[in-house]
């Protein structure tokens, strides 16, 4: 006789879905219960956002971030054992949260990870397109300025860097970036 019993808070890196449905509002897992017969255990979920830009309300500035996971005795609120932590990588803003990339940034690398690249305000599909040399009909068509160039320390940020178990052991993580071998080609051709 198990069962597992999820518990929700509202989410603020999301926007409300215009479903009609009353509090119809972006939810997040704040609590878990496991009962097994008369035992009873919560894991309390802690979480914060990390920002684009400190002290925003803009859900487009925000990113869901856990923190920790702590566990309980659904019968008693005092702490059976410390929490499992969460550490990031990432530079703090002035507001004391984490930077991160808006989920809408467009500095992009080939790969997909942020480049913190000068291509953000360039919102024009051509303007998102690599530099690139199209052929067409005998024809050198120059097209895009998007600067897809890797960044490993902007890739990075938001990256799981560190678990603290209850136990105090760590569990640390170690990241590098994509390569390939040759060198890229810059063109296409069409007829």
């Amino acid at each position: 006789n198990s069962s597992l019993e999820f518990f929700y808070d509202i989410r603020l890196d999301l926007k409300e879905a215009n479903s009609g449905i009353p509090n119809d509002k972006p939810k997040r897992i704040s609590s878990i219960k496991y009962k097994n017969g008369s035992s009873c255990i919560e894991f309390v979920l802690d979480h914060s956002y990390f920002n684009s830009i400190a002290n925003t309300t803009d859900p487009y500035e925000k990113r869901l971030k856990l923190n920790s996971i702590q566990k309980r005795s659904c019968s008693n609120t005092s702490v059976s054992e410390p929490p499992v932590v969460f550490e990031y990588f990432g530079s703090t803003l002035g507001d004391g949260s984490q930077h991160f990339p808006k989920l809408t940034d467009k500095n992009i690398d080939h790969y997909g990870y942020y480049n913190k690249a000068v291509s953000e305000n360039n919102y024009t599909t051509i303007d998102m397109i690599e530099p690139t040399s199209l052929f067409f009909n005998g024809n050198q068509y120059n097209v895009g300025n998007a600067n897809r160039t890797p960044s490993f320390d902007a890739a990075i940020k938001g990256m799981l860097k560190k678990i603290t178990l209850p136990t105090k052991g760590t569990i640390s993580y170690t990241y590098e970036s994509n390569q390939y071998l040759g060198s890229p080609t810059n063109h296409s051709e069409f007829s």
